[in-house]
C-alpha cells in the first residue's frame, strides 16, 4: 500500500520548471480571482438591488465573451506563442480590474461595472488555452494527468484562501478593495510569466485563420465533438458556484459573506489535499467512465442544496460537489491534450474552452431565471438546475460508446494512461 502511494506520488517529480512556476503563479492568480468572484452576484443582488435574472444576463455575456476569448487565445497561442499570450492578457486583466475597483468606489453604476467585468473576463480568458497548451508541450503524455492535477492544486490553494479573504474584506471593508486585490494578483502572475518562463513552442502556426478551422476540429473528430457538448452541459451546473449558489446562500439560507467564504474554502482545501492522490486513481480508468462519475457527483451535490438548511448542511453539499470537481478537471484537460495534434494544441484547447465557457455563460442566466421563479421552493429550484448534470452523464455514456467504436475501426486512440483492461468498456 505504502509503496503504491509512493510510486503514484513519484509521478509528480521531475516536471519541467515551467510547470512548477505556473503552479505557484496560479496560487497567486486564483487567490485574487476568488477574492471577488463568489461575491459578485451578492454585490449586485443585495447592494445594488439587481434581479437575479438580470445578473444572469451579465454572467451570460461574461461567459460568451470568455468563450470567444478562449477560442482566440488558443489560436494566438499557436501563432505568437504561449508566453506572449499569457502575459499580455494578464496585464490587460489587471488594468481592467483596477478600473472596476475605481468604478465600485466612485459610481456604484451597475451597467458600468458589469461592462468592465465582462471585458476583464474576456482579457483573462486568453490565458487558459495558452497555459494548458504549454503544459502539454513540456510534459510527456503519460504524465499529463498528474501535471494538470498539480496545476489544479495550485488553483485551489488560491480558492481555499481567496473566498475566506474576500468574505472578510466584504464583511468589514468594501467591495472596491476586493477588485483591487484581483488586479494585483493578475499583475503578479503576468510579471512572473514575463520574467521567469521561456516559450515552450519553437514552430509557429502560419496557416491563415478562418472560422471553419474551428468547425473542422469538431466535424473531423466526432469523439471530441461529443466530449465538448457533454462538458458544456456539465458546466451549466458547475457555473452555479459562482453566481446562484452564493446569492442563494446569502438571501435564503441567511449566511454572512465570511460564512460563504468558509464553504468555498472547504472546496479549495479538499482539492488541495485530494487532487494529487486521486490523479493516480483517475489514470487507471477510461476517461468517459470518470466523466460519468463526475457528472453524477455534481448532479447529486447541487440537488442536495435544495435540502440544506444552514452552514453545515451546505458544507456537506460542497463535499459531494468537490468530489466531482477533482475527478472532472484533470480528466478533461488530459483528454484534450491527448486527442489534439501537436501543432494544433492551442486550437483544441481553445475549442474546448469555447464549449466550457459557453456552459459557464448559459448556467448563471438559467440559474437566475430558475431562482427568481422558484426561490420559495428550494428543492424544486436546485433539482431543475442539477438535472443538466444527468444530460451530461448521458452524453458521456455516448462518448464511451463512440470511443469503443472508433478504436475497433482503427480511429482515434485511447487517451494515454487508460489500462488495457478497460478496452471495450466505457
Amino acid at each position: 500500500m505504502g509503496g503504491g502511494i509512493a510510486g503514484g506520488m513519484s509521478k509528480f517529480k521531475g516536471f519541467d520548471r515551467r510547470v512548477w512556476i505556473l503552479f505557484f503563479a496560479e496560487i497567486v492568480s486564483a487567490t485574487g480571482v476568488s477574492v471577488v468572484m463568489p461575491f459578485l452576484s451578492i454585490y449586485f443582488y443585495t447592494d445594488l438591488g439587481v434581479s437575479m435574472a438580470l445578473i444572469g444576463v451579465v454572467y451570460l455575456f461574461r461567459g460568451l465573451f470568455s468563450a470567444i476569448g478562449n477560442t482566440i487565445g488558443g489560436e494566438l497561442a499557436d501563432r505568437i506563442g504561449r508566453k506572449r499570450v499569457m502575459y499580455s492578457a494578464l496585464y490587460a486583466r489587471a488594468g481592467l480590474f483596477v478600473l472596476i475597483s475605481i468604478a465600485v468606489a466612485l459610481t456604484g453604476s451597475f451597467l458600468l461595472i458589469a461592462v468592465l467585468v465582462v471585458i476583464g473576463v474576456f482579457c483573462g480568458s486568453f490565458v487558459d488555452p495558452a497555459l494548458n497548451a504549454m503544459v502539454a508541450d513540456v510534459v510527456e503524455p503519460g504524465r499529463r494527468v498528474h501535471a494538470y492535477s498539480l496545476i489544479r492544486v495550485g488553483v485551489n490553494v488560491g480558492w481555499a484562501l481567496g473566498p475566506f479573504l474576500g468574505g472578510m474584506l466584504a464583511s468589514f471593508f468594501s467591495y472596491s478593495l476586493l477588485f483591487l486585490v484581483t488586479a494585483m494578483s493578475a499583475f503578479v502572475f503576468a510579471t512572473v510569466v514575463f520574467m521567469l518562463i521561456n516559450e515552450s513552442r519553437g514552430e509557429r502556426e502560419t496557416e491563415r485563420f478562418h472560422p471553419r478551422n474551428t468547425l473542422r476540429v469538431l466535424t473531423g473528430n466526432p469523439v471530441f465533438a461529443v466530449f465538448c457538448i457533454g462538458t458544456a452541459m456539465l458546466f451549466i451546473v458547475t457555473s452555479q458556484m459562482g453566481s446562484t449558489l452564493p446569492a442563494f446562500s446569502k438571501t435564503v439560507l441567511g449566511l454572512e459573506e465570511y460564512q460563504i467564504g468558509l464553504v468555498y474554502m472547504l472546496n479549495g482545501l479538499m482539492i488541495v489535499f485530494l487532487q494529487l492522490p486521486i490523479a493516480s486513481v483517475i489514470d487507471r480508468f477510461r476517461p468517459s467512465f470518470m466523466l460519468i462519475g463526475a457528472a453524477l457527483m455534481y448532479t447529486t451535490g447541487y440537488a442536495l442544496v435544495g435540502l440544506a438548511g444552514g452552514l453545515l448542511a451546505l458544507m456537506g453539499c460542497m463535499v459531494v460537489i468537490t468530489l466531482g470537481e477533482v475527478i472532472m478537471s484533470p480528466t478533461t484537460m488530459n483528454f484534450v491534450a491527448k486527442v489534439a495534434p501537436e501543432d494544433r494544441r492551442g486550437r483544441y484547447m481553445g475549442v474546448f474552452g469555447l464549449f466550457s465557457a459557453g456552459g459557464w455563460a448559459m448556467g448563471p442566466a438559467l440559474g437566475g431565471l430558475i431562482m427568481d421563479a422558484y426561490v420559495g421552493v428550494p428543492l424544486t429550484m436546485w433539482s431543475l438546475i442539477a438535472s443538466m448534470g444527468l444530460v451530461s452523464a448521458g452524453l458521456f455514456v455516448l462518448l464511451g460508446m463512440r470511443m469503443v467504436r472508433s478504436e475497433r475501426s482503427g480511429g482515434e486512440p485511447i487517451p494515454e494512461g487508460v489500462g488495457p483492461r478497460w478496452r471495450g468498456r466505457l
